[in-house]
């Protein structure tokens, strides 16, 4: 749903020209004509000072009942109040109010059947000592752009649905009818979907037409009609049921029903469900919360109805009594005594004798008036659009294409089989020259063979000679070389052995002299120790004699 913030995002407006082409004024224009005075919003207010203060007997109640709810009776009233102060304690006032714009006409109800219409006051717009005067130059407004939006919308939904030409030609109000490019006709689908319908019907009918020409002539074509007038002719019927049997697939046509005139005879179902949808709800609307002077009639009956409780019944009336002289009536506010316009919510607006409260008190009509547009027509109208826009969108409203695949004209099918025989000829002539040059490549191919063959084996003669010859050679040089080798090994072996001999004669000769060089040493050790020994012995007998 549109969101508080967004006031005037108007989606009954917006639907009700989608879905009938009727152009209604912007909702934030409708009250701009429907001015009294200080710019209170449709109704004129003159606050009064009484002369005296004086009881209320309920008289001046009765508007509340000849204004009930949508019967709106009585545009001339007064709401009576007390304030704090003056000579006798408290001071009368009364507000006097003169509503502007339409009321009930010969018992009927204003909703839907008023059309805009001007008024004009003989008294003056702005008020003099506390009183409006007679004048040439009153208060005049109008409801026209009211009555367009209220019940001009309303009824373009009624000409869609009930008539047959819809809202071709459709006006409210005074205004020029719809422009006929603009205005909606619902068997405008059924038409355009009879004429799917009719044409999807040809084409499948065609087929069998087709079917039978083509069957006479030949299934194929010959060629021996290619580039001729028979091959143009059979081109002519085949191409004529191929194209046939395109645009029937494409709109699926089935006997006399097509997939576009299904699409489109649903299109117009929906949105006439959409549209009667809008149209129940405003119905009701209409009638009974469509006038706004009902929400005005509404908010000062509330405010009425407060000041009677806290401000008319909270006041003590004391006679004081002056003996021959008589007496005078004091009056004493209670402790719940207002005199502020308060609403049946707790909302205050402001001292009642202020015009400025009385502005205020008409904004919030309005408002009221606003709200129910929005919850009764717009919230509604938007979920319609969407239901509309979905129903119409891509994945549901499908009307597929039509085309002609692979168009190509008669002149184009003789090029072609004049082009196919040059074509088929080149192909046979190309055959045979491929076939002598496959027959002389395998001749060639066998010369080659066996060609190869020979100078093979000629090699191979050659090989196995050459490598006798070889190997002749090499095991005669392996004979000598071995022989050599034995020589060389014997010679060098005697060598070794003699080289050996000598060796180990001057080894033992040498090994002869150093074991005589070893026991002269040893003989030359043994003569020393006894030398030593002898010269020991003869120490110690010295010694022993010295004892």
């Amino acid at each position: 749903m549109a969101d508080d913030s967004t006031e005037y995002a108007d989606y009954w407006l917006k639907a009700v020209r989608l879905f009938t082409g009727y152009e209604a004024p912007a909702r934030n224009t409708l009250f701009d004509e429907i001015i009294g005075n200080h710019g209170i919003k449709q109704m004129k207010v003159e606050v009064t000072k009484q002369g005296s203060v004086d009881s209320v007997t309920g008289e001046e109640y009765d508007w509340m009942v000849e204004n009930a709810g949508w019967d709106i009776q009585n545009t001339d009233f007064v709401i009576p109040f007390y304030t704090r102060g003056g000579s006798e304690g408290v001071t009368y006032y009364k507000a006097r109010f003169t509503l502007l714009g339409a009321k009930i006409a010969d018992g009927k109800p204003v909703g839907g059947e008023v059309v805009g219409s001007e008024g004009k006051s003989h008294y003056g717009k702005e008020l003099e000592d506390g009183h409006f005067k007679p004048s040439d130059d009153g208060t005049v407004w109008n409801t026209f752009n009211l009555t367009k939006y209220s019940y001009g919308t309303g009824h373009a939904l009624s000409d869609l649905l009930e008539k047959d030409n819809g809202t071709l030609g459709y006006s409210w109000g005074g205004e020029p009818p719809i422009e006929i490019g603009k205005g909606v006709r619902l068997k405008s689908f059924d038409m355009v979907a009879d004429s799917f319908d009719r044409v999807a019907k040809f084409f499948w009918d065609s087929k069998t037409t087709m079917d039978d020409w083509q069957n006479r002539v030949s299934s194929s074509p010959n060629d021996a009609w290619l580039g001729q007038a028979a091959g143009v002719f059979w081109d002519l019927i085949h191409e004529l049921r191929r194209r046939y049997d395109h645009y029937a697939d494409d709109m699926e046509a089935v006997g006399g029903v097509s997939k576009q005139g299904k699409a489109m005879r649903q299109a117009g179902k929906d949105l006439r469900t959409q549209a009667q949808n809008l149209k129940n709800k405003w119905d009701y609307w209409n009638v009974y919360e469509g006038n706004p002077l009902r929400w005005l009639v509404d908010l000062l009956s509330e405010i009425a109805n407060k000041s009677w409780y806290n401000n008319l019944t909270q006041v003590d009336a004391d006679y004081e009594y002056y003996g021959e002289a008589g007496g005078a009536w004091n009056y004493t506010p209670r402790g719940g005594f207002t005199s502020q316009a308060t609403d049946a919510h707790g909302k205050t607006y402001g001292e009642m004798t202020e015009l400025d409260t009385w502005k205020a008190v008409g904004e919030e009509a309005v408002k009221r008036w606003e709200t129910s547009v929005k919850e009764k027509l717009s919230d509604p109208a938007e979920d319609a659009l969407k239901a509309l826009a979905l129903a119409w969108g891509s994945s549901t409203f499908d009307l597929g294409s039509i085309s002609t695949k692979g168009d190509k004209g008669i002149g184009d099918s003789f090029k072609e089989d004049k082009a196919d025989k040059a074509i088929k000829d080149a192909e046979e002539k190309a055959a045979k020259e491929k076939a002598e040059a496959e027959a002389k490549y395998e001749k060639d191919k066998k010369e080659a063979e066996d060609k190869a063959a020979k100078e093979k084996a000629e090699a191979e003669a050659k090989y196995e000679k050459d490598k006798k010859e070889a190997e002749d050679k090499a095991a005669k040089e392996k004979a000598e070389a071995e022989a050599k080798y034995d020589k060389e090994k014997k010679e060098a072996e005697e060598k070794a052995a003699k080289e050996k001999a000598e060796a180990e004669a001057k080894q033992a000769e040498m090994e002869a002299k150093q074991e005589a060089k070893e026991k002269e040493q040893e003989a030359k050790q043994e003569a020393k120790e006894k030398e030593q020994e002898a010269k020991q012995a003869e120490a110690e007998a010295k010694q022993e004699q010295i004892r």
